[in-house]
């Protein structure tokens, strides 16, 4: 819709930067970082007269094969309403239906930052290396890949969501992006579900070893700052903070097949599981020691 006389003889932020509120500069970068193409860079952008717009931007660099040189950029700009850009923000991390229900209910989800309480779930596979000794770099990922399944389908099913894998090790989250008054409980509910299926899975199936894979686990519930975190180039919606930090302290005290939770995790689900005192424990940066308890099953109730 603009005029070839408005248009022609001008740079492409000339005629389209106004009108479209789209960072060229980035794309420059972008385009260096990534030989030349970029397949797909969705983008919140706040225009100089303040209105957020949204866009999913596609980019291809043009070259001129006579003269062996650059010859300029192809941009795709489809625009996205709000509704769009945060179902595909989030539809990496959070089961389809709780994100599908959370737009239906009218729920206002923050990318950019916020407190909230949460409860943070840490998996980590024991002694995996020993395990994997004589095993072939495919045979391992294989292994991984069928436990991490298992472990993600669980927390899917109690409405928590998978933020990150770290090698051996798995990062979920329960109550977020929409606060859930449970999620101790949904958290120690996943962790009971996940101890059981992994008992029954058979770790070896194109394999006659007899080595038995075991997960320890950690729980700790409480305030955590959640949002998108990272750089221009790579963004993950996480979580961040002391709740953080002491469920993984947590998950490396477990022992082979146990799940150990913190108080307050205890405190909001200590009438609807079995549970277990430990000596309390030290950690870094708190004054006094943290009480710890050992999960183990959850009452009928």
């Amino acid at each position: 819709g603009i005029p070839a006389q408005e248009a022609i003889g001008k740079t492409v932020e000339e005629v389209l930067g106004e009108r479209q509120g789209i960072p060229y500069e980035l794309f420059y970068k972008k385009l260096t970082d990534e030989q030349g193409r970029v397949e797909k860079m969705d983008l919140k952008i706040i225009r100089t007269d303040g209105q957020a717009v949204y866009r999913r931007v596609k980019i291809e660099t043009l070259y001129d094969q006579r003269e062996e040189r650059k010859d300029g950029l192809l941009i795709f700009a489809e625009d996205l309403n709000e509704t769009e850009f945060i179902k595909e923000a989030f539809s990496r991390y959070v089961p389809k239906f709780i994100l599908d229900q959370a737009i239906k209910d009218g729920y206002h989800i923050k990318l950019d930052g916020k407190l909230q309480e949460i409860s943070v779930l840490l998996v980590d596979i024991r002694e995996f290396s020993a395990l994997t000794d004589d095993m072939s770099p495919e045979a391992i990922v294989i292994l991984l890949n069928r436990h991490f399944q298992t472990i993600t389908d669980i927390v899917f099913s109690y409405h928590g969501w998978v933020d990150k894998f770290m090698g051996d090790s798995l990062m979920a989250l329960f109550g977020l992006p929409m606060y859930q008054e449970d999620s101790a409980f949904r958290a120690a509910s996943a962790a009971h579900a996940i101890q059981r299926a992994l008992r029954t899975i058979d770790p070896y199936p194109d394999n006659d070893s007899n080595k038995d894979i075991q997960v320890g686990i950690g729980i700790n519930t409480g305030l955590a700052v959640i949002g998108n975190m990272g750089s221009e180039h790579r963004l993950n919606y996480t979580a961040i903070g002391d709740t953080v930090t002491l469920a993984f302290r947590l998950q490396a005290l477990a022992r082979k097949g146990e799940t150990l939770i913190g108080e307050n995790t205890y405190e909001k689900t200590k009438d609807k599981v079995i549970s277990r005192a430990l000596e309390p424990i030290r950690v870094k940066g708190k004054s006094h020691p943290v009480k710890v308890y050992v999960l183990e099953g959850l009452l009928q109730v």
